[in-house]
């Protein structure tokens, strides 16, 4: 009977039943051993691997994170989601982690106040920082960011701004004005230098919205200067079914003609025309000049515009006759079917209202700074009759409060003309 050399059991067939199976789990352990070694030795090369990878391609993007010379300027294609993106993969990263964590994080606070700009505009803001190409993207104001530093990014990022902010008071500059002439006496050219302001506004979306809030206040002066420039020639109303004035007006010359049917008249300008923003009535203001001497220093026409060929002079409509046809006509006491025609229009005629001493000076005092007269006058009436009340106007003489003065004398009509002489 034979027996195991190595743990004594019986032999079975010359072979040990129990040094069988225990060979079989060695072998099965071993290759467990190599195979685990196998793994780990994969899992830290492909880490490795990883690891070069992620480094090499941080290094290869930072290296990209500028767009200009002075490291300043991010990339364009740089968004916050991206910086972050980068700093998560500075675990793999061997160099000085702490000199790229302060950079990132510049970069990362840049690209932050850059994309806050960008959402002012439909564009991205250009590496340049030229801004003749940006559209605001919004007409309601938004407010912008505070940018410091004299860094090219810091400096160019505030210019945008700047524009940003500048296209914005501009274009509420021009909707102040136009807020303030709700009730006023405005000159025809505030409203051109009305229009060179919007000019200015080189932003296409404000541009437009000023233009819009400007359209009812630019009609103003584009109607004015419509008729007169295609009415150039005379006008004449009536009164009592007689002539009345006679007007001569010449606006592409600034020249303007007033006097007596065939007889002889003055002469002044069209420069300066007022516009009444309550009562819808334009004001000619000018002097009148008789054989080279001013007969009144300011005289007021009031003028509204009616039809295509019919305007009101002084309260009353008057016809476009440019070759005084029709004015001969009824000079001549003969038949005129566009006479009759221009009787009965309806105009209305309450926009001037002076039947007062009262009205008379309230009526004056809207004239007071085209006259040239400070804000404190008195009066000191001639004449109080039912269609004019001519009064001596006295201002306080420099250093007094005292108004004693005598400026000059004011005539005004019923029919709203006026007329200012100066004190000799």
């Amino acid at each position: 009977m034979n027996f195991c050399s190595k743990c004594g059991e019986k032999l079975v067939d010359n072979h040990c039943p129990k040094c069988k199976g225990n060979t079989s789990k060695r072998f099965f352990n071993k290759k467990s051993v190599l195979v685990s070694l196998s793994g780990i030795i994969i899992i830290c090369c492909s880490f490795w691997l990883y690891k070069n990878h992620v480094e090499s391609e941080f290094i290869d993007n930072y290296n990209n994170l500028y767009s200009d010379s002075t490291k300043s300027v991010p990339n364009m294609d740089l968004d916050e989601q991206k910086v972050k993106k980068k700093e998560k993969s500075l675990w793999a990263v061997s160099g000085d982690k702490l000199e790229y964590k302060r950079q990132l994080a510049d970069v990362r606070e840049k690209v932050n106040v850059r994309d806050k700009v960008n959402q002012l505009f439909d564009e991205p803001i250009p590496d340049n920082f030229d801004s003749t190409y940006l559209t605001i993207n919004s007409d309601t104001r938004i407010e912008t960011p505070e940018i410091e530093g004299d860094d090219t990014f810091s400096k160019g990022l505030r210019s945008i701004v700047n524009y940003y902010n500048r296209q914005f008071d501009m274009l509420e500059s021009v909707e102040e004005t136009i807020n303030s002439w709700n009730i006023a006496l405005i000159d025809l050219t505030d409203i051109d230098t009305l229009e060179n302001s919007i000019q200015s506004i080189n932003d296409t979306k404000l541009n437009d919205k000023a233009n819009e809030l400007a359209r009812d206040i630019v009609t103003i002066k584009t109607d004015f200067e419509d008729y007169f420039n295609q009415h150039v020639g005379w006008h004449f109303n009536l009164s009592d079914n007689k002539l009345g004035d006679i007007y001569h007006f010449n606006y592409p010359e600034n020249q303007l003609s007033w006097g007596a049917f065939q007889g002889s008249g003055m002469d002044g300008y069209m420069n300066s025309v007022k516009y009444d923003m309550k009562n819808k009535v334009y004001y000619i203001v000018t002097p009148l000049i008789s054989m080279g001497k001013t007969v009144y220093d300011t005289t007021i026409t009031p003028i509204t515009l009616i039809d295509k060929d019919t305007i009101s002079i002084n309260n009353q409509t008057a016809m476009y006759d440019p070759e005084q046809a029709e004015a001969y006509n009824v000079f001549q006491n003969k038949p005129s079917a566009k006479v009759d025609a221009m009787k009965k229009i309806a105009f209305d005629t309450s926009a001037i209202e002076i039947a007062s001493k009262d009205d008379a000076t309230i009526y004056f005092s809207k004239f007071k700074d085209s006259i040239g007269l400070p804000e404190k006058v008195s009066y000191e009436f001639i004449t109080e009759e039912k269609e004019m009340y001519e009064f001596n106007i006295r201002i306080n003489s420099e250093g007094s409060e005292e108004v004693t003065n005598r400026a000059g004398t004011a005539i005004v009509y019923q029919n709203g003309y006026m007329t200012y002489k100066k004190a000799d």
